[in-house]
C-alpha cells in the first residue's frame, strides 16, 4: 500500500472511527433510554430509506470518481442531482397515494406519519452521497471525516435529549432526519468552491455524459434494486413473522455491532474505489494489490468475530442493559456471515472501477433470487433463531461466490474513460 493511499486511507479512518466511536460511547445510554419496540420503528424507516437511497441517483455519482475529465465530474454531479431531486418527488407522491399499502407491505403501520418523512431522508442522504464521491474524487478526504464526525455527534445529542424527554420512537426518527439534514448541508457548503467556477453544464452535454457512463445505470442501479431489497428482507420478513421487540434486537445488533466494523469499511471503500480506478488507467495489475488488501481486513475482522461468537450474549447485556441479551445472542449467530460480508463488501467496487459492471450485477441478481426463494421456502417454518442461521448459511455462500466475482474483476479489467 502505497504512502499516499495509507495517508488517505488513515484521515477517512480517524473521522470515520471517531463518528463510530461517538456512536458506541452514547449507545449504552441511549439503549437505556429506548426499549426493543421505539429501535423496531427505527429499524423499519431506516430500512425503507436505505432501500431507495441506493439506487437513487441511478448510480451517476460513482461515475463521478472514475470519470476521465473534471468536465465530466462536474456533469455527472448535476445529473445525479437532477435524478435524485426527480426520484424524491416521485417517492412523495408515491407515499401520498399508497400510504396504506406500503404500510401493509412492510409492516410499518407504527410509522404514522413519519412515512411521509422517507422522501426528505433520501434526499437528503442522495445529496450527502453525491457531494462525498466529489470529495473523495479532488482528495478531500478530512472534509469527509468532519463530515461524518459532524452527522454522529449531532444524531447522538438529539437522541439523548429526546430520550431523556420520552419522545421513544418519535426521538429516535427526529435525530436521524434532523442530523441528516445539517450534516447534508454543512457538506455541501464546504464543498461549493468546486461547483461554483464556470457555467452549468448544458442539457445536451448531460446527455452526453449520460449515455458515456450509461453501463453505470444499467448495471449498478439496476443491480442496485435487488441488492438494496435482498439487504431489506431480513427486516420486512422479521416485522411479518415476529413481533416488535425482535426486530428492534435485530436493528439495534445491526447499528451497534457493525460500527466497528464499519469504521474500517467506511474508510478503504472509498479510497479503494479510487486507487484501483487509478491503477486500471495506469495499467497496473490489481490483483497483487487485491490479495494484500483482503488479507488485512480479514486479519482486521478475525478477533472481534471470535469475540462476538463466544461471548455476544453477555457483552450486550453487560455493555447495553439486560434487555439487550438477546440482540448479543443473535450476534453471534450472524458474525461469521457480517465478517465474511464486511471484508467482501469492502472491496466490491473493485467491479466499478475495472469496468465490470456487468459482474457485480449478475451476482445481485443471483443473491436476490436466493435469499428472497430462502425467506419464501423456510423463513414460516422457522422460529428466529433457526431462520437467523438460515441467513447466516445462504449469506456465507453468497459471499463467497461474490469474492470469486471480484477476483475474476480484478484481473480483466475493461476501463470507464
Amino acid at each position: 500500500m502505497s504512502r499516499r493511499l495509507l495517508g488517505s486511507v488513515i484521515t477517512l479512518a480517524v473521522g470515520s472511527g471517531l463518528a463510530q466511536l461517538v456512536m458506541l460511547a452514547f449507545a449504552p445510554l441511549l439503549s437505556r433510554l429506548y426499549t426493543p419496540a421505539d429501535y423496531a420503528c427505527q429499524t423499519v424507516f431506516l430500512t425503507i430509506v436505505g432501500t431507495v437511497l441506493p439506487f437513487v441517483c441511478a448510480k451517476y455519482e460513482v461515475a463521478i470518481v472514475v470519470a476521465g475529465t473534471e468536465r465530466h465530474a462536474v456533469a455527472l454531479r448535476t445529473l445525479s442531482l437532477r435524478i435524485a431531486i426527480g426520484v424524491s418527488m416521485a417517492l412523495a407522491a408515491i407515499v401520498v397515494v399508497l400510504r396504506q399499502p406500503i404500510e401493509t407491505l412492510v409492516h410499518g403501520e407504527a410509522l404514522g406519519r413519519w412515512l411521509y418523512a422517507v422522501p426528505v431522508a433520501v434526499l437528503m442522504g442522495a445529496v450527502a452521497l453525491i457531494d462525498r464521491h466529489m470529495a473523495n474524487r479532488c482528495g478531500e478526504y478530512a472534509v469527509i471525516s468532519r463530515f461524518l464526525l459532524l452527522q454522529a455527534l449531532l444524531s447522538c445529542a438529539l437522541n439523548l435529549a429526546l430520550g431523556w424527554q420520552g419522545m421513544g420512537a418519535d426521538g429516535l426518527l427526529v435525530a436521524n432526519v434532523v442530523s441528516v439534514t445539517i450534516g447534508t448541508a454543512w457538506l455541501s457548503w464546504r464543498m461549493r468552491s468546486l461547483y461554483s467556477g464556470g457555467s452549468p453544464p448544458k442539457t445536451w452535454s448531460l446527455r452526453a455524459v449520460a449515455r458515456k457512463y450509461r453501463s453505470f445505470p444499467l448495471y449498478n442501479a439496476s443491480s442496485s434494486v435487488l441488492d438494496s431489497l435482498t439487504l431489506a428482507l431480513p427486516v420486512f420478513f422479521l416485522a411479518r413473522l415476529t413481533d416488535s421487540d425482535t426486530v428492534g434486537q435485530y436493528g439495534f445488533l445491526m447499528r451497534f455491532a457493525q460500527a466497528p466494523l464499519a469504521l474500517v469499511s467506511g474508510a478503504v471503500t472509498q479510497v479503494h474505489l479510487k486507487h484501483v480506478a487509478d491503477m486500471v488507467r495506469a495499467g497496473v495489475p490489481v490483483r497483487p494489490y487485491l490479495a494484500r488488501i483482503t488479507a488485512i481486513l480479514a486479519g482486521l475482522v478475525a478477533v472481534p468475530t471470535l469475540c462476538a461468537m463466544l461471548w455476544g450474549g453477555p457483552l450486550f447485556a453487560w455493555t447495553f442493559g439486560q434487555r439487550w441479551q438477546t440482540a448479543g445472542e443473535y450476534l453471534a449467530i450472524l458474525m461469521p456471515s457480517l465478517a465474511l460480508q464486511f471484508v467482501v463488501s469492502t472491496l466490491s467496487p473493485t467491479c466499478g472501477a475495472t469496468g465490470n459492471n456487468r459482474v457485480a450485477a449478475l451476482w445481485k441478481a443471483l443473491s436476490f433470487v436466493v435469499t428472497l426463494g430462502m425467506f419464501l421456502a423456510v423463513a414460516p417454518l422457522l422460529d428466529t433463531r433457526a431462520l437467523l442461521w438460515a441467513i447466516a448459511s445462504t449469506n456465507v455462500a453468497l459471499y463467497v461466490l461474490y469474492y470469486l466475482a471480484i477476483w475474476y474483476a480484478a484481473g480483466r479489467p475493461r476501463g470507464n474513460t
